[in-house]
Parts: structure tokens; sequence; C-alpha cells
């Protein structure tokens, strides 16, 4: 049985009021303070039925981000109960209308475990969360399954490649060489094992030395997604070669300084073991010729 007794530990609960504060400051600001009890019960005991009400607009990303229960089988064992609810009445329940497919409605929230709302979770959590639903290493014909009261779903985790890498990049990145705020950033050192299995497969376009545009000559915005893995890839072989970056220079970094030795080279020796698209060679060379100007640049077609 696991044991929840740090929950009630005073010097535990006062550091989860403080991060209670920052929570509903950034996300409960204009909530009616009925509704904002339920996220704060939840946040305080772990306890899935605080959310599992229509009361309350909930959402999977609420499960997962912000479960202040250590151990990944438990929080597993609620994300299965809250989901098996949300089942009941997907119109209704955990609605995402730019997301209306049952299945990538649940696997969009797992981006939650790597970004800044992550860091209301315990770190293990969040990686166990990330292996648990993607794997040790990337696989495309994976599945998930969930139960509940002798009920099974199965759910096929179909991933975008080019967006998950993309996501780990950045946090990669972070971690190594900016250590910002976010307090979990360092869940991104277990991932690169994963990311090294995943990176052969992103489109090659993202490898582009042409930039796409922010945006068309009409104005509006163009290939947001395909300009970002672009912008990252960039920046990725940009830092991996020790220049310093537009980013760095508006940050007023003037030395790159990794932040640990063993994870960097853990990244060098698999990058150099990896097959990568031509691509991927030619914006190598480009990064190269451009330095630390590379991140803008843009080959003319």
């Amino acid at each position: 049985m696991t044991d929840l007794a740090y929950l009630q530990d005073k010097a535990w609960i006062a550091e989860r009021e403080e991060k209670w504060k920052v929570y509903s400051n950034r996300y409960f600001f204009d909530v009616p303070e009925k509704e904002s009890q339920f996220a704060r019960s939840y946040f305080f005991d772990g306890d899935i039925r605080h959310l599992m009400t229509d009361e309350y607009q909930s959402t999977l990303t609420d499960v997962i981000s912000t479960s202040p229960i250590n151990d990944t089988s438990v929080v597993i064992e609620s994300i299965s109960k809250y989901w098996f609810w949300v089942l009941e009445k997907p119109d209704s329940r955990d609605r995402y209308e730019n997301t209306p497919d049952i299945e990538e409605r649940f696997l969009y929230h797992f981006n939650s475990v790597f970004s800044p709302k992550g860091d209301y979770s315990h770190p293990d959590v969040c990686i166990g969360l990330f292996h648990w639903l993607y794997g040790d290493s990337y696989k495309s014909d994976r599945v998930r399954t969930l139960t509940h009261q002798g009920k099974t779903v199965v759910i096929p985790v179909k991933i975008d490649v080019d967006a998950l890498t993309n996501s780990l990049m950045y946090g990669i990145i972070d971690y190594l060489w900016t250590k910002e705020d976010d307090e979990n950033i360092c869940i991104f050192k277990d991932f690169i094992q994963y990311f090294l299995s995943i990176f052969p497969y992103m489109s090659p376009i993202c490898y582009d030395t042409r930039l796409p545009r922010a945006k068309s000559l009409d104005g509006s915005v163009n290939n947001r997604k395909l300009r970002k893995c672009c912008l990252a890839n960039r920046w990725f072989l940009t830092t991996l070669n020790g220049f310093i970056s537009e980013y760095e220079e508006e940050a007023g970094i003037e030395e790159l300084k990794c932040n640990d030795d063993e994870a960097f080279a853990q990244l060098k020796e698999g990058l150099s073991n990896l097959k990568m698209p031509e691509e991927f060679y030619r914006l190598q060379e480009f990064v190269l010729k451009h330095e630390g100007d590379s991140l803008y640049a843009s080959e003319i077609s």
C-alpha cells in the first residue's frame, strides 16, 4: 500500500501552499471560489473524486499536472478512473472543441508532463507517466490500456513525431544549457534516450535551410508549426556546437556553459551513432557556416 503520510507533513503542506498560490494566481484569477475549491482539494490530497464532478469543468491535464501523489502507479489509477468517468459523457466532460476525437484528446493532455504546468507534479511522476505512455524508445504502433471496475479501453498512441520531438528538443536544450526557472526541467535528462530514438523520424522538411515565413505576404500566420520545428533544430545544432545564438544574445548570455556534462556526453555519443536524413547533415553544414547567426538565416529557394 502506498504511504501517503507526507500529505500531512507540515513542511510539505507549507511548500504546497506556496505552489498553490502561484498556480491559482496563474489559472484561477477569474474563477469563482466555489469552483476553484474542487481543484484546490485535489491539489492537496490527490483524491480524484474532487475532479469527477459536473460542477467544475476539469480536464485530464488537471489530473496529470496537479496531482500531489509521488507514486506513478497511483496517478495512473486516478487517470483511469477519471477517463472512464469522461467516457460516460464525452461531449460535456473534458471537452476540447479543437480535439473532438476522444483518443486524440487523451493523448493531448500528456503534453502537460513536459510543460510548465507539470511543475506542480513530482518529477518522478512526470518521468513515469511519459514512459508509461510513450515507452522507453519510439514505436509507431504502441497502444495503452486503461482498466477500471472490470472495464477496459484500448487507446492507440498516435504520436505527432514532429511535435513531440520538438518539445523534447526544447526541453533538453533548456536543461543542458539554460536551466530556466521551470522546476521540473530536470526530467529532460531522462528523456534524452527517447529523443535519440525518435529524432531520425522527424520530417526532413524540419531540417530545411529555407526558413518558412512567420507570416504570409497577406499578413496571415503561415507554417507556424513547421517554422517552430525548423528553429528548434537550428538552435539545437547551434548550442551543440558551442555557438552563441540570437536567443542567447537576447538573454545577455556571453558564454555557453553546459549544466550537465554527463548528459551532454550521452547526447553527443547518441547523435554520433544515428543515421539521420540527408537534410539534417545539410542543415548541420548550414549552421556551421552561419555559426550564431543561423537561427533566422535562410537559403534562397
